[in-house]
């Protein structure tokens, strides 16, 4: 019984100093971390460099170089999501404002993603990031393929 009266005393002090705040609300804070989401089509000729003979993602050899130089598995960070393969990067040395390269490695192949975008305000207190132009191996991405921070790789081959 006396546990129950220290929890309501308690609970009571709460709301108490909570209303001589004067506040009527409790805010949240919020961010939106640094993600490229990555989208290929799994029918795709680009697709077939991270699928294993039986049609699944090969999540063992995919992985990624920052901008860092840190190269960073994405074994826990693929997967075949309708008809995609999803590719879901969470970096901090991304969207700096200025050109951010990755390496985007599979089984055979490397890929160099350039990505020039930052995170901007919401209007509500949190960042989001946004694309602004978009380069793979080199070459400039067609803005129809990428908007805010999801990126889809055109379905043909990305390296000749």
């Amino acid at each position: 019984m006396k546990t129950y009266i220290i929890l309501l005393v308690t609970v009571f002090s709460l709301f108490a100093c909570h209303k001589e705040n004067g506040q009527k609300e409790i805010q949240q804070d919020c961010y939106t971390p640094p993600t490229l989401e990555i989208y290929i089509n799994k029918d795709s000729k680009v697709a077939q460099e991270f699928l294993l003979a039986t049609g699944k993602v090969d999540s063992t050899s995919v992985s990624y170089i920052n901008p860092k130089k840190e190269e960073i598995s994405l074994k826990d960070h693929i997967h075949i999501i309708d008809q995609d393969i999803h590719i879901y990067i969470v970096d901090f040395s991304l969207y700096t404002g200025k050109k951010d390269t990755i390496v985007l490695k599979n089984k055979n192949n490397s890929h160099q993603i350039t990505i020039l975008g930052e995170r901007i305000s919401e209007g509500n207190g949190c960042a989001g990031p946004e694309l602004y132009q978009v380069w793979i191996d080199g070459k400039s991405v067609d803005k129809k393929y990428f908007s805010g921070f999801h990126l889809r790789l055109p379905n043909e081959p990305l390296s000749q």
